[in-house]
């Protein structure tokens, strides 16, 4: 049997990406018919022109994207090259089918407009944790040893 602590979660992220088979090299396509596409699936969630960005000076092709901010800017959603995707800081069980809605949304409209073909799905969830009670070391120290003067 395991000792279980008890924890607090002050911060979490979600990032769901869709990458394609192959990259969309049109990125004209990418920032124009792409992002109408996508802003124009976002108004049910208010989104405006304040609510879209270009990555500027993009160092290579992976890097160019533009963003989609909602909802107060905890929902990010990203167009890209090789992969579209959201990121949501916060997320909470009673928000799924929102972020399903939203990730759908986006990855529809990316994808019917440039024909892009989905490779894979990919999910990622984060979580800084903080025990209810001791220190972080003390919860730790279990898990990792640290080897100090090495």
């Amino acid at each position: 049997m395991t000792d279980k602590t008890l924890a607090q979660v002050p911060l979490s992220f979600l990032d769901y990406r869709v990458i394609y088979r192959e990259p969309i090299f049109d990125v004209e396509k990418l920032e124009s018919e792409a992002a109408r596409a996508v802003f124009l699936a976002f108004r049910e969630w208010n989104v405006t022109l304040e609510n879209v960005s270009f990555k500027e000076d993009a160092a290579n092709l992976n890097e160019v994207s533009t963003y989609f901010t909602l909802l107060g800017g905890r929902f990010v959603f990203s167009i890209g090259v090789g992969a579209s995707g959201l990121f949501v800081t916060n997320p909470s069980w009673s928000e799924a089918d929102l972020v399903a809605r939203i990730a759908n949304a986006g990855a529809a409209a990316v994808e019917k407009t440039t024909g892009a073909v989905v490779e894979k799905q990919v999910v990622n969830v984060w979580m800084h944790l903080k025990p209810a009670s001791g220190s972080i070391r003390d919860f730790a120290s279990h898990l990792v040893q640290l080897l100090i003067g090495a």
